[in-house]
């Protein structure tokens, strides 16, 4: 229920539309370690509204996980210690009556 009222610096995950509902400059970030499963995720967003031109936005994101086992195509174990980080940036822009 919360993508349709998604209105903060956040909403270009879940509603990219609700960007421009945003009335202040605003960020957010979090840090999240899943330690049992050797996941971690970093997390930050920006919204800048203007009155006269909209809101931009930018979110940067960062999913880690180590620990996996590297194996060849006879299963023999081949790294012992890989990762796979997943970094991802997206930017947008959001403005209220647009459609209209």
């Amino acid at each position: 229920a919360y993508s349709a009222v998604a209105n903060d610096a956040t909403a270009l995950v879940w509603n990219p539309a609700g960007l421009g509902l945003a009335r202040r400059n605003q960020s957010q970030a979090s840090q999240t370690s899943y330690f049992s499963q050797d996941i971690n995720e970093q997390f930050g967003a920006v919204a800048i509204p203007s009155w006269r031109w909209g809101t931009i936005g930018v979110i940067y994101r960062h999913l880690g996980v180590t620990g996996i086992e590297g194996r060849d195509d006879r299963h023999d174990l081949v790294a012992t210690d890989p990762s796979d980080p997943e970094p991802e940036v997206t930017a947008g822009y959001g403005r209220e009556g647009a459609g209209e």
